[in-house]
Formats: structure tokens, C-alpha cells, sequence
């Protein structure tokens, strides 16, 4: 069996109806295009008339609910060594994300699973590249691309296919083919378990492969063949729903196909009763009087019948239109989950503000199991597949410049702060408060430019991804009373903070354990000296892990 005729398979399988439950007949490929045309304010079969889109607004909205920003990313160290290498690693991954424009990315991850309710992303390497869907062919029944053979058409012009010769073979050989209308020739990508023999296993040529080919039959040319595995899928995908049958799950768009249809038919219903009733129609007594009056008459002509008048026309069904344009809508925010509210629309006079609040956290927390599922499967895909080979890179050894976030900065300069005074300390010199103010007045007198030491290997530690699912929603009661319970702890017994458990309770929780300001560390190492006879004995406090790093000079 040859690479196309299994693509070929493949693509009639996707474009096919198929029946996943008694009576419904789902067609993979012409709901997308449906979808496609009204994303496009585009009827179905007709070619004119008004379009009363009523999705694109409703799927911005959803997206806006559903969508991680990579200030939301959070990546943590595992373990009682990792503390201040997370930190550092937080510094590096949000840099990284910049750089890779990752937050473009996550915003047309969920403006797509918003509209069709699926979406696909394709990693390669330190690459996510978000897939159109009508380029994508694999059996429509199935509950994950991972679990399916792919097949995804590229349409590549010949200064493209030229930059490929490096990667491929036989580029020559296909630019010598004749290219389609607009100057592109179509490639396709296979990605799956191959066999020449469905019927009999040959284990020299079976097995998963990821094939690139252009053309069909004895013309069909092989641009790029490897063996694979199918764990080393290039393709991720996200939904909004748990599986129900069929792989796309119903997006906004899908949901209202049927309100949508009978608001287009509405509103173009209205525009004609609407234009009937804007003309200016007369009758008259006189049988000699025919045709158009207006037109016939000359301007300035006075029209000699006594019996001429006008008939009153007017669009009797109006109010009956409004209201059932206003049902639409009201029943298309119900389905979508995009109240008023989510959509920025103000409440009535005097709401109060905690009413308010309370709507908004409501309205936001029917989005939270989507984030949740979208954000488990982003931080697999970061961690396992996309930052491996980069935080590799970051192994070497460097200088990491701490100038962009103010909180990284702060946790700098508390740490030159709160080595000096350490310092100090253990010189038998009393921490006075002015002191204190000489000493921040030194730092930050001196830290012109904040940087750390980075040593080779110094990420090589177990680390993870997580993402606040939360959002802007965070619950900041639920914050403080961590933050206060692990003040509270520290205050009651300092040594905690030498304990694994308890560290890793507060990195869990997003607290560094050595970001405490200089004057409450001041006081909790004060409190942990042993006072006997008027005499302070002092105890050498333990090495800074971050101090180590940070470059003086």
C-alpha cells in the first residue's frame, strides 16, 4: 500500500457521514465549513441577504473566560533544594515566553476552542504552531487525535518548498509538477500506523511512521520518511467538553447553528416588510389614472383628481420581531454561558458592589473545569515536550540580570540587605534602625545593575508546571490567610523553616521561604537566639542559597 492511498483513507473517512448515536448523522468536515462560513458572516447556500451574526461576539467573550496568560504560569520546584532554583527558573520561563510570543499562542488556543470547541496545536521542538482544522483529516469518532492516524494538508509555495531541500528530498522533483491556481503545491503530512497490508503484519515495513508526500498513485513523490513512535505525536488537542461521541465538541458557533439560522431568517423577513412599507402607494376613483403618479408626473405638475389619496402602510409585526429577536438572544447567552455580565454589561442602578462581585465570580466559575482541563494539558505539554531541551540550553551556565519584575527585584534586594546585616551580626554589631537605613541606603546605592551566578547544571533539579486556572478570579481572602497562617507558624516556632515539608507548604502555596522582608527576618532570627544572664549567644545562621549566586561587582 503506498503512503497516498493511506492518506487518501484517511481523508475520505473525516469527509464522510458517520452515525455515532441512533439517528444522528455527523458530518466532520462539512460542520466545520459551516462553522468557517458563519465565523465569515456567510449563509450556509444563499449568497445575499443580512447576516445577523449572533456567535463572533458570544465566542470572544467565551474565549476571554477560558483563556491562560502566561503571567498565570507557574512553574515549582519539588523538594527541599529546589526553592531557590525555582525562582530563578520562574525568571527564565517568563523571559522565554516572552521571547516565543507564547501568550499570542495561548490567546488563539482558546479563540479557537471557543468557536469550534476543539483546537489542535503541533510541537515541534521548542515550536507550537496552532493547526487549522480544515486542514486536518483523522477519524472523526475518535476521543483524542493522539489515538488516531493524521493527516494534514499544506499548501506551500516554491520559495517555501526551496527552504526545505536541507530537510527533505526530492524538493526538485516536485517543483518541476505543475502548481494549483494560486501558485502552491499541496503536501501532505502523514502521521500514523503504517502498513502495506492491512490484512497481514510485516514487521520490516509496518509500524508508525511520519511521512511527508505530494501527488498520488505511480506519480506520488516521498519528500520525508521516518520511523516513529506513537508517544512522539507532534499533535495536541484541546476541548471545551468532555467526549460525547464524536471528536469536535460543540463550540459557540455550533451551539447556536439553529438560532442562527432563524435570526437570519428574521431579520431579512423584517428588512422586506420594512421596504413595503417605506413606499409611497395612492389609489383613486379615476379609472384614467394608471401606473406610477410620481413617476409620470412632471416636477412642479398639479395632478387634477379629487378622489387621489394615499394608503397608509405600516410594519404591523415590529414589536413582535423585537421581541423574539430579544428571546434569541437571551436564549443564545443561556447556551454559550455569556451573560451580561460576562459581557461587561453594566447591572441596574444601585447594584452593590459585593452583589456585584458575587455575580461576576458566578458567571466566571462555569468556565473553571475547561481552564482547569486546558491548563493540565498546556503544563504537560510545556514541561514534558517544549522546555526539557530549552531549560537544557540554560544548563551552561550564565548571568541571569534581575531588572524586569519588580517582586524578583525586591527579593534581590532584600537578600543583599539581609546578608549584610548577618554579616553584622555575627561581627557582635547590634542591628539598630539606623542601622537598618544605612545599610538599605548602601544597596541600593550600590546594586546599579542586579545579577546572579548562574552555574552549569543548576537547573538539573524535578520541577513542574502549573497554571493559576484562576485568573484575575483569584480568591484573595484564601491567599492572605495562607499568607497569615505562615507568618503565624514562623512567628510561633522560627526553626520551621528548616523543615522540607513545611518549605515545600509554602512554595506550594507561592511564598518563598526566604522572601521575608530584613526587618522581619531580623526579628525571627533575634527570637530564635538563646538568652541567658543578660548575655545574647549568637548562632550562626546557615549559608544563602540565592547570596551565592548574586554577583557583587
Amino acid at each position: 500500500m503506498t503512503a497516498y492511498k493511506i492518506i487518501n483513507k484517511i481523508v475520505e473517512l473525516s469527509k464522510k457521514d458517520v452515525e455515532f448515536t441512533e439517528n444522528y448523522k455527523f458530518n466532520h468536515h462539512e460542520t466545520l465549513k459551516r462553522i468557517n462560513l458563519y465565523l465569515n458572516n456567510r449563509f450556509l447556500q444563499r449568497n445575499d441577504g443580512i447576516f445577523w451574526n449572533i456567535s463572533n461576539s458570544r465566542a470572544i467573550h467565551f474565549a476571554k473566560n477560558i483563556e491562560l496568560d502566561t503571567k498565570d504560569l507557574m512553574p515549582y520546584g519539588v523538594g527541599n533544594t529546589n526553592l531557590v532554583q525555582s525562582w530563578l527558573l520562574r525568571i527564565k520561563i517568563k523571559r522565554w515566553a516572552n521571547e516565543r510570543k507564547l501568550a499570542v499562542t495561548l490567546n488563539d488556543q482558546a479563540q479557537d476552542s471557543a468557536s469550534y470547541g476543539s483546537s489542535v496545536w503541533k510541537v515541534t521542538g521548542d515550536d507550537v504552531e496552532l493547526v487549522d482544522l480544515k486542514n486536518l483529516f483523522f477519524d472523526p469518532l475518535c476521543k483524542t487525535i493522539r489515538d488516531t492516524n493524521i493527516v494534514e494538508k499544506h499548501y506551500l509555495d516554491p520559495n517555501i518548498l526551496r527552504d526545505k531541500k536541507e530537510y527533505w528530498d526530492n524538493v526538485d522533483e516536485l517543483l518541476k509538477e505543475k502548481a494549483d491556481d494560486n501558485g502552491r503545491y499541496e503536501v501532505n503530512e502523514f502521521f500514523g500506523w503504517y502498513s502495506d497490508d492491512d490484512n497481514e503484519y510485516n514487521e520490516e515495513t509496518d509500524g508508525w511512521k511520519h511521512i511527508i508526500s505530494y501527488g498520488k498513485g505511480d506519480a506520488e513523490i516521498i519528500l520525508f520518511e521516518e520511523d516513529t513512535k506513537k508517544e512522539d505525536n507532534p499533535y495536541y488537542d484541546f476541548h471545551l467538553t468532555s467526549y460525547q461521541g464524536r471528536w469536535l465538541r460543540l463550540g459557540v458557533v455550533e451551539r447556536l447553528f439553529s438560532l442562527q439560522e432563524r435570526v437570519n431568517e428574521l431579520v431579512n423577513q423584517n428588512a422586506q416588510t420594512t421596504e413595503i412599507a417605506s413606499l409611497l402607494l395612492f389609489r383613486s376613483a379615476n379609472g384614467d389614472v394608471t401606473g406610477n403618479v410620481l413617476e409620470g408626473a412632471l416636477n412642479g405638475q398639479i395632478i387634477n383628481d379629487g378622489t387621489l389619496e394615499q394608503i397608509g402602510i405600516s410594519n404591523t409585526g415590529l414589536s413582535q420581531f423585537v421581541q423574539e429577536i430579544q428571546l434569541i438572544e437571551r436564549q443564545a447567552d443561556k447556551i454559550c454561558l455569556t451573560p451580561d455580565i460576562i459581557q461587561g454589561e453594566a447591572l441596574p442602578s444601585g447594584t452593590p458592589f459585593r452583589s456585584l462581585a458575587t455575580y461576576t465570580n458566578s458567571a466566571r466559575s462555569a468556565f473553571k473545569m475547561t481552564r482547569e482541563s486546558i491548563g493540565e494539558s498546556i503544563s504537560y505539554i510545556l514541561k514534558e515536550k517544549i522546555l526539557p531541551s530549552v531549560v537544557k540550553g540554560w544548563n551552561r551556565g550564565e548571568l541571569i540580570k534581575i531588572m524586569e519584575d519588580d517582586g524578583d527585584v525586591e527579593v534581590y534586594d532584600e537578600s543583599v540587605k539581609r546578608v549584610l546585616e548577618r554579616k553584622y551580626l555575627l561581627e557582635g554589631i547590634v542591628i539598630t534602625p539606623e542601622l537598618q537605613d544605612a545599610i538599605r541606603f548602601l544597596v541600593e546605592k550600590d546594586l546599579k545593575e542586579r545579577k546572579v551566578n548562574v552555574p552549569k547544571g543548576f537547573f538539573n533539579f524535578e520541577w513542574g508546571i502549573d497554571f493559576n486556572v484562576t485568573g484575575e478570579s483569584v480568591d484573595k481572602a484564601q491567599q492572605n490567610s495562607a499568607y497569615e497562617a505562615s507568618i503565624q507558624y514562623v512567628l510561633q516556632n522560627p526553626a520551621i523553616l528548616n523543615i522540607p515539608l513545611f518549605r515545600q507548604y509554602l512554595e506550594n502555596n507561592g511564598i518563598s521561604y526566604w522572601k521575608l522582608k530584613a526587618e522581619e527576618q531580623q526579628a525571627l532570627e533575634q527570637g530564635s537566639q538563646q538568652i541567658g544572664g543578660g548575655q545574647v549567644t549568637s548562632v550562626e545562621p546557615k549559608g544563602d542559597k540565592l547570596m551565592n549566586m548574586i554577583d557583587t561587582n
